[in-house]
């Protein structure tokens, strides 16, 4: 029977997924933890805290800390608070701008009534302390924060008639916030421009994580590349060759932090096309020093890729209307059709795929599966309709009725799998990209609250909110390939 044991036990092993409950009692209405990986240490911190908003000014939260590799508690913190500020009659509006391990501490950056608070979990005990506020100047406007290699990063811009400036916070040496002027070119440009619209909130991009559709098709994001933060902008931007030809073309706006200083990139998306809004589709994503790009119209579907820092061509891969979609695509192409109630339907011809490509917002996103790079591609679409219905008719000739606002989303992804080393392609098959597989998992749920995909020591988590038993639960999801 010892045989037959180990062949069981191992049938165990590799069905085996982690996951973790964690209990949040102490508050009744918790919002998404705030996670903060710290790989030197393969601990991730876990901070609690009820969702801020309404008039209240005091906020209990508490940490947990717990193993990157399994989500285990290792330790729970004691239970602290977040002060508010801002007059007690106005409601509370705050933004977690950016989160960081250095060290064995925790830091986090929140934004909040014209200024930024810095926080800091001590390692030593968990006890959560603002350690640093800096306030914001009249007019300034804070645009987003990123974290990159044990440092964060906040940029601000500030624009009075005439008069325009950008700033960067960062974490300084002794845990507290510094701040530095951003130069900028004495030759402006339209994106440039751009980041002193107070409207102005990039995507940031986290890596290795594969977010929603609606977000990833964002034209405008957000990256940290080694000594530099950079600004993607692959919404209607286009550029010409000095031959009159038009042609689609990215432009990054750059910000060197060893320098304080600003400039902008150009990369075109294809050779040479003619510019067409209403059939043309792109996007862009940075990853490992490499710049990956999609471009595609009426006609054909380009990718790209490119080294970051000289925009030479390293991978380009064409497919024209009358091609074969094999090569590709590594998973099915499954596209909802048209209204409330589009049926999905698998995408056999690339002719076909462009034709309903152009009908969503294409994104494209990359992360690694061991020496594999997975390129996700796809759309999403969102319909607002009114719909007007009928109750009443007073008078002959008079109906009253109500409109309601409709709306619904569409969305679709698949793989297309590279060899990370060689950027070759590989025959490789999965069966749904790995938000597709998030969202299977949602369904099978009950009532689950506060949801968010998380990435935590290399492994993917759904975490969502137990109302019942009052716990937050993480199980883990992951893709299949053969």
């Amino acid at each position: 029977m010892r045989p037959l044991f180990v062949l069981v036990f191992c049938l165990f092993l590799a069905g085996f997924s982690f996951s973790q409950d964690i209990s949040v009692s102490f508050v009744d209405n918790p919002e998404r933890p705030l996670e903060i990986e710290n790989p030197a240490s393969g601990k991730t911190l876990l901070l609690f805290a009820p969702e801020f908003s309404g008039k209240n000014r005091t906020y209990a939260c508490k940490a947990y800390e717990c193993d990157s590799r399994t989500l285990q508690v290792l330790r729970t913190g004691p239970e602290n608070n977040i002060y508010a500020r801002g007059e007690s009659t106005a409601p509370v509006r705050m933004r977690v701008l950016c989160r960081v391990a250095r060290g064995a501490d925790y830091y986090f950056a929140i934004e909040n009534a014209g200024a930024c608070q810095l926080y800091r979990v001590s390692g030593a005990d968990l006890q959560l302390e603002k350690v640093d506020s800096v306030m914001l100047r009249p007019k300034e406007h804070v645009i987003k924060g990123i974290a990159d290699a044990g440092q964060m990063y906040i940029l601000s811009s500030w624009k009075k008639k005439k008069k325009r400036s950008l700033m960067l916070y960062r974490l300084g040496p002794g845990g507290r916030m510094e701040s530095r002027p951003v130069k900028l070119p004495l030759k402006s440009d339209k994106v440039i421009d751009e980041l002193f619209n107070r409207n102005f909130y990039p995507a940031v991009v986290e890596y290795g994580m594969e977010r929603e559709p609606r977000n990833a098709s964002l034209p405008v994001k957000m990256f940290a590349t080694p000594g530099k933060i950079r600004i993607t902008f692959d919404d209607g931007v286009v550029g010409s060759d000095n031959t009159g030809t038009i042609a689609a073309m990215l432009k990054i706006v750059v910000i060197d932090l060893a320098k304080d200083s600003l400039y902008l990139e150009r990369h075109y998306y294809a050779d040479r096309l003619l510019f067409n809004p209403v059939e043309e589709g792109r996007s862009s994503y940075i990853f490992e020093n490499r710049l990956f790009q999609l471009y595609f119209n009426d006609e054909m579907l380009l990718l790209r890729v490119r080294d970051l820092e000289s925009g030479q061509s390293l991978y380009k891969y064409s497919i024209a209307a009358g091609d074969s979609l094999r090569g590709l695509a590594n998973s099915p192409i499954l596209v909802p059709g048209r209204g409330l109630f589009g049926i999905e339907r698998e995408q056999l011809t690339t002719r076909e795929l462009l034709r309903r490509f152009a009908r969503f917002k294409p994104f494209l996103q990359v992360r690694r599966d061991g020496e594999r790079l997975l390129l996700c591609l796809g759309g999403y679409d969102r319909t607002d309709l009114p719909l007007y219905v009928p109750f009443a008719q007073p008078i002959p000739g008079l109906t009253l009725g109500v409109v309601f606002d409709l709306s619904y989303e569409r969305s679709f992804a698949f793989y297309s799998v590279l060899d990370a080393a060689a950027l070759t392609p590989l025959n490789i098959f999965y069966q749904k990209p790995l938000y597709s597989v998030y969202s299977d998992k949602m369904e099978t749920l009950q009532n689950p609250k506060d949801q968010a995909l998380y990435r935590i020591g290399g492994r993917f988590y759904l975490g969502y909110f137990d109302k019942s038993s009052k716990h937050y639960r993480f199980r883990e999801v992951g893709v299949e390939s053969r």
